[in-house]
């Protein structure tokens, strides 16, 4: 083979180390200004800019600055970057630069534009300040920058934004550790990042508005930290977000068509240790919206695990068209650990998170799992009860919305930490769902301590539903949390107004709301109240202790109808009844406007005033008129009449008297003793705690039997067609005045305790009819008994009556005991059979022991309290159990079924204390 000549070979091998790309350096080793025409100064920014931009290779290229202090941007015309592939390194050599310290400045007059066309362009530790980077090319990357300040302060002016990202596909911005960027607010500077046209982008770790510490705000911008149009694929995760400006959002949807963004663990707000932006506590680290959609439309975004605190509007807005957003696991409100300090004021200036737009709609919306606390509370400037809630959805149409296990108003520990108006607020949507219910759904949140003076009213309840349609609240603990802490609301529980129609409210607990309002109308508070609504379900839910406030009201009911109807509160299944008591007026209350409401099985007991009140003449907290329809059906309501003593093996007659037509349904209830006297006191009338059955009414009068009637008795008469009912929905009158009616005997309870050697058995009796003695009987296998001794009866009392006997005799180990009545004509009826230790060696056993989470403590000898204690092995309190001693107690052995299959498995210790003793057992859970 002939040989090339050596030449060529140069020639050959140098083309072949080109084209392999390997890269080629530019150095910028002084700080001097560009010449504005010409050839640039050798070693200056813009002579390594011009030599790179005419290199004719591929790369990798790298502008290296091997220099510190200020390069002056003179002819913007000297600054951009057509070559793909080239970094700019301001860190590797640049004396005194490290990670998160840049120290070459590059400054310019404000309106100069750093254009990179170029792809795969890196910038890696500039301090830039007066200059805009305009990104069209591809896979651009930013780390370690810092524009308009010095990392302490703004410094000079800058004009429109910092970088913007346009048609910029596959870029990065920032990273989660000392290679974040920061960009100083500056009131000059309209957005920090704009994002427009461009696809799959991150924007990871930066701070914006603050000093490079992130600890302490610099200046608002004139517009957004993060602006967006017409994105895809877009991540902003873990950046400090401060400085938005009014009517903007710190992180904002702009315009455009945007889908598929995730806006996650970012701290909006507030600082980088998740605390107030600046020094002062309650300023606004964002005089806007915290997180914004607000232009454009967006598809299948995700906002979640963000603390969006104090924003001077809202901390989350929605003002768009949407479907698929996810609003999850996010802190509004609070700072970063979730927990309301003593004093503190974290809350955004208006609605925590609002929904609100007359045109666009929300499509599988999902908000779940949210703090939602303080928002316009403490000092802020908002007024307009729409803009001050936790939770607020103003928008319309809405298709499908979920609103679920929320904390609103109170922190992750329960500490009330209200927001100024309503908790959760559907408010103008109009025909939601499509009409489905279903589709509609606020469920599992936790909402308390809501409302404060907003305005001139105190209309602020813990859910509210305005002029909304076709909805279901399911399964919220409203006022009351999960371990029954009392965080009630400023107003009424759950109030629907203004046409809110076609509802379910079922499964919820709502207790201890404060029934505090103003209003031009004198209508009442409950825990439930219906105004101007029809077509609703009330079921299953628990309505308890709400107090009267006081005010210009009647008072605190459990639930009000007013000016609406065609409504069933309770029902026939056995989940539909709703247990109604200790209300601080009515259990119900039907006022005037309100027409067919149907009351059906409910458990209603212990309320100030009425079981159901009708708002009738006479009754007690009558206010206006009387109720439409209801008041008018078996009015006054039914009386009772009871024969043939109540005996369940005789049967007989109840009379019904009043208007009730012939073939009304009658419901029978028993009544508690321990709430009041029979006879109606005061117009209160009967109640019904406990539903024993129902019958029809012929001819004004029914059968009943062989089911026992004992105690107070009452009943309710409910219409079954023609002008008694409409669209399914049939009236319901009050309850009648109840009648006492007694079986021969009331047991209460039967006790039994070791002391002094023998063993004392307490018995009570709350009725007795025509008793002669009893009976006590002992055994020790629990199923042979024999008599052991006979103690005389009172005979016949209403009263409580305490018995007493002693075993002198037991055996050593556990004895049976059971009690034998006995009437005048030899009838006779047994106790239920108690055991306990005689001779006891322990004040307490563990069985079995180890466990696997069941655990029978059994304890002997306690008197009348105890305390228990579990522990684990570090010390730290797991359970605890107590009785506190009471006059009325008398207590021997005992046994507590605890289920501790919750806690890890392990050794614990358990402590039993009584007034005398105190002893502690190992126990194992394996």
């Amino acid at each position: 083979m002939k040989k090339l000549p050596r030449i060529t070979l140069v020639i050959f091998l140098t083309v072949i180390y080109l084209n392999k790309g390997f890269a080629t350096d530019f150095y910028v080793t002084n700080t001097t200004t560009d010449n504005w025409s010409g050839a640039q100064p050798n070693g200056s920014f813009a002579k390594a800019i011009a030599d790179l931009n005419a290199d004719a290779t591929a790369g990798p290229h790298r502008i290296i600055f091997q220099v510190s202090g200020t390069i002056v941007g003179g002819n913007p015309a000297n600054y951009f970057i057509s070559k793909n592939n080239v970094t700019l390194d301001g860190i590797t050599s640049a004396p005194g630069a490290s990670c998160g310290n840049p120290v070459v400045i590059f400054d310019g007059p404000g309106y100069n534009q750093f254009a990179i066309s170029g792809n795969n362009v890196t910038i890696d530790g500039l301090i830039i300040q007066d200059w805009r980077l305009l990104v069209t090319g591809t896979g651009f990357k930013l780390y370690n920058c810092i524009f308009g300040s010095d990392g302490t302060s703004k410094v000079g002016g800058g004009n429109g934004y910092y970088v913007r990202l346009e048609e910029a596909h596959n870029s990065i911005i920032g990273a989660n550790d000392c290679s974040r960027n920061v960009f100083g607010g500056h009131g000059s500077i309209t957005n920090a990042i704009e994002v427009s046209g461009s696809n799959d982008v991150d924007i990871i770790g930066n701070y914006f508005g603050t000093n490079k510490a992130g600890t302490t705000l610099i200046e608002n911008f004139s517009g957004s930290g993060i602006n967006i149009s017409s994105a895809l694929n877009l991540d902003i995760k873990n950046n400090v977000i401060n400085g938005g400006y009014t009517n903007k959002g710190a992180i904002e949807i702009a315009s455009g068509t945007n889908s598929n963004l995730t806006i996650e663990s970012n701290y909006v707000g507030i600082n980088a240790s998740g605390l107030y932006a600046t020094s002062a506590a309650g300023n606004y680290g964002n005089s806007g919206h915290g997180i914004a959609f607000l232009g454009g439309s967006a598809n299948n975004a995700k906002v979640i695990n963000n603390v969006v605190s104090c924003n001077a509007m809202n901390g989350i807005t929605i003002h768009i068209a949407n479907s698929g957003y996810e609003i999850r696991n996010n802190i509004v409100g609070l700072k970063a650990d979730g927990i309301q300090g003593v004093g503190e004021d974290y809350g955004n200036g208006y609605s925590g998170i609002r929904c609100f737009s007359a045109t666009a709609t929300a499509t599988n919306l999902l908000i779940d799992n949210n703090i939602v606390c303080k928002n316009s509370k403490n000092d802020r400037s908002n007024t307009f009860q729409a803009e001050a809630c936790g939770i607020i959805m103003n928008q319309n149409p809405i298709n499908s919305v979920t609103i679920s296990n929320n904390y609103v108003g109170v922190d992750k520990n329960l500490t009330p930490a209200g927001n100024s108006f309503t908790g959760i607020y559907l408010f103008g949507n109009g025909s939601m769902g499509g009409g489905d219910k279903s589709k509609v759904l606020i469920t599992n949140n936790i909402i308390g301590d809501n409302g404060e003076t907003v305005g001139t009213a105190l209309n602020s309840h813990g859910i509210a539903v305005y002029s909304a349609q076709n909805f279901t609240i399911r399964d919220n603990f409203v006022g009351i949390g999960p371990g029954g802490e009392d965080i009630g609301n400023s107003a009424n529980g759950i109030e629907l107004n203004s046409n809110a129609n076609n509802f379910t409210i079922s499964g919820n607990r709502i207790s201890y709301n404060k029934g505090r309002r103003t209003s031009s109308e004198a209508e009442a508070c409950g825990g439930i109240l219906i105004f101007s609504s029809t077509n609703g379900y009330i079921q299953n839910n628990i309505i308890s202790n709400q107090a009267n406030a006081g005010g210009s009201f009647v008072g605190n009911n459990g639930i009000v109808v007013q000016k609406g109807g065609q409504i069933l509160i309770g029902g026939t299944a056995a989940n539909e009844p709703n247990v109604i008591n200790n209300n601080g007026t009515h259990g119900i209350f039907i006022l005037e406007g309100a027409d067919y409401v149907q009351i059906t099985q409910n458990k209603i007991y212990c309320n100030t005033q009425m079981g159901i009140s009708l708002n009738i003449a006479g009754d007690p907290g009558t206010v206006a008129s009387k109720s439409a329809g209801n008041s008018s059906y078996a009015a006054p309501g039914p009386t009772l009449t009871l024969t043939a003593g109540c005996d369940p093996d005789v049967g007989g007659t109840v009379t019904l008297s009043g208007t009730a037509p012939t073939g009304s349904i009658v419901e029978i209830f028993n009544s508690p003793q321990a709430c009041r006297d029979c006879p109606s006191i005061g117009g209160r009338r009967g109640e019904g705690q406990s539903y024993l059955y129902q019958t029809t009414a012929v001819a004004g009068a029914w059968s009943y039997g062989p089911v026992s009637l004992n105690g107070d008795v009452s009943v309710t008469a409910t219409g079954t067609g023609g002008t008694d009912c409409t669209n399914g929905f049939c009236r319901t009158s009050r309850f009648s005045d109840c009648e006492f009616c007694s079986l021969p005997l009331e047991w209460i309870n039967f006790t039994g305790l070791w002391k002094d050697n023998q063993v004392s058995l307490q018995w009570q009796t709350h009725v007795e009819k025509n008793v002669s003695h009893f009976i006590v009987y002992k055994s020790i296998d629990g199923s042979n008994f024999e008599e052991i001794g006979i103690v005389e009866a009172v005979g016949n009392t209403h009263n409580i009556t305490t018995y007493y006997f002693n075993d002198e005799n037991p055996i050593e180990g556990i004895n049976y005991y059971k009690i034998k009545e006995v009437d005048i004509d030899g009838r006779f009826d047994f106790s239920t059979t108690i055991h306990l230790l005689a001779n006891p060696s322990q004040l307490f056993l563990l069985s079995p022991n180890p466990s696997d989470g069941i655990v029978n403590i059994k304890m002997n000898n306690i008197g009348e309290g105890y305390h228990i204690k579990i522990t684990n092995a570090l010390g730290v309190v797991v359970e605890t159990i107590e009785k506190k001693p009471s006059s009325s107690s008398y207590e021997g052995s005992l046994n507590i079924i605890k289920d501790l299959s919750h806690l890890p498995k392990g050794m614990y210790m358990v402590t039993v204390s009584t007034e005398e003793y105190i002893e502690t057992r190992r126990l194992i859970l394996e």
